[in-house]
C-alpha cells in the first residue's frame, strides 16, 4: 500500500513542471479527467471535457484560486475551479487553456 511517503516519488517520476504566480517550478499531474454535459433543453447542448491538475498540496506559498493564470509542461492554462478536496495531500483544479 502506498502512503504519504511515497507522494514525493509518484509526483517526480509521472509529474511535469508547474509555475503559478512566478513561483519556482513545482510538478504536477494533468488528466483528461471529466466530462461536463451541458443542457440547454435543445439542440443546444453539448459534451466537452475537463483537464484535471493535480499538484501536492505544499507545493507553493498560497493555493491557486480560480481565474488564476497556470503554466503546465510550458503550456498557459486558466484555472477554472477547485473540486472538492478528497485529499489533504493532494489538491485538484480544472483548467481551460488559456
Amino acid at each position: 500500500m502506498f502512503g504519504d511517503a511515497d507522494l514525493p516519488v509518484f509526483f517526480n517520476d509521472f509529474g511535469v513542471p508547474v509555475v503559478w504566480n512566478s513561483e519556482p517550478a513545482t510538478v504536477g499531474i494533468l488528466d483528461t479527467e471529466m466530462n461536463v454535459y451541458a443542457h440547454g433543453g435543445g439542440p443546444g447542448d453539448f459534451e466537452t471535457s475537463l483537464l484535471l491538475l493535480r499538484i501536492p498540496y505544499n507545493s507553493f506559498s498560497g493555493v491557486p484560486q480560480p481565474g488564476d493564470p497556470i503554466t503546465v509542461n510550458g503550456v498557459p492554462y486558466t484555472i477554472l475551479s477547485q473540486p472538492e478536496q478528497k485529499d489533504q495531500q493532494i489538491l485538484e483544479f480544472y483548467l481551460k487553456e488559456a
